[in-house]
């Protein structure tokens, strides 16, 4: 991806959704209207802390078809000392910051079928632009949404004025989790999968569709790999390497660089 062409924008309205994820609303320092994007895009957001540069990727949320600010969700990771951390306790209202365009490697698979949307967490955040999409196409769907407990189910009365029966909710406190391979093994031929979560969640997804004898490419998530040409030593604990780390913790991989060492973020997708 390429970071020649920075956006600058202000901060102008900070959510704090649950103890660990902020939402945090951008719009162009110039008053210009920001680039379009389709559901599945994101972008990175560059943070100057001091001697050092953070980039970290953030999906964007809301529908594609409405023009107007961005909104990106931003987990706290633990023992953040990278872009979560800098979001959290440096970022306040007009504070400003440089973004990348809209760059789509998680894209809604354009099919008549069902769609299927499996989220951990912070994970859901790329999905609202989906479900916008899939609503205004008339596609049928369903998401199924794993939280912690009620306390980080922030998103889910959102969700369910945008979706209302069409979302499953499973609180692992309460004892609920998703049977994956039930749940894939029930579908309709031609249905697509998309999974953005933790790790295991990601794994498990995986497995059960092949298991159900899906084609592997009805199976969607994204993956965001290490900024390329830094060495390991210069890399924040943030760093992330797989979907479900990305998912989880609500932004790929953070370089924490010297300003004379500013590496690009490389971005993939998955297979």
């Amino acid at each position: 991806m390429s970071m020649d062409r920075l956006i600058d924008v202000r901060v102008t309205e900070i959510e704090q959704l649950t103890p660990l994820i902020k939402r945090f609303t951008l719009e162009a320092a110039d008053g210009d209207a920001l680039p379009t994007f389709g559901a599945g895009s994101h972008i990175v957001v560059e943070m100057t802390d001091d001697d050092s540069v953070h980039r970290s990727p953030y999906s964007l949320m809301g529908s594609p078809w409405e023009t107007g600010p961005y909104r990106i969700a931003v987990r706290r990771s633990e023992n953040a000392r990278g872009g979560s951390r800098y979001m959290h306790e440096k970022v306040r209202l007009g504070s400003m910051l440089r973004i990348s365009e809209p760059v789509n490697l998680f894209p809604l698979i354009r099919t008549r079928g069902k769609h299927v949307l499996i989220a951990g967490g912070v994970g859901v955040t790329p999905f609202f632009a989906h479900l916008a999409e899939l609503r205004a196409m008339g596609l049928p769907h369903e998401l199924h949404y794993a939280v912690r407990n009620a306390e980080h189910a922030g998103f889910v009365d959102e969700l369910r004025l945008m979706i209302g029966d069409d979302l499953h909710l499973y609180v692992s406190d309460d004892g609920q989790s998703i049977d994956f391979d039930a749940l894939l093994a029930r579908q309709p031929q031609g249905t697509e999968v998309y999974v953005c979560g933790p790790e295991r969640m990601v794994a498990a997804t995986i497995a059960a569709a092949r298991a159900a004898g899906w084609h592997e490419g009805r199976v969607h998530a994204e993956q965001f790999a290490s900024p390329a040409g830094v060495p390991p030593e210069v890399l924040s604990t943030e760093n992330v390497s797989s979907a479900g780390d990305l998912c989880e913790a609500g932004e790929g991989g953070t370089a924490r660089l010297p300003r004379d060492r500013r590496g690009e973020l490389a971005v993939q997708e998955a297979t």
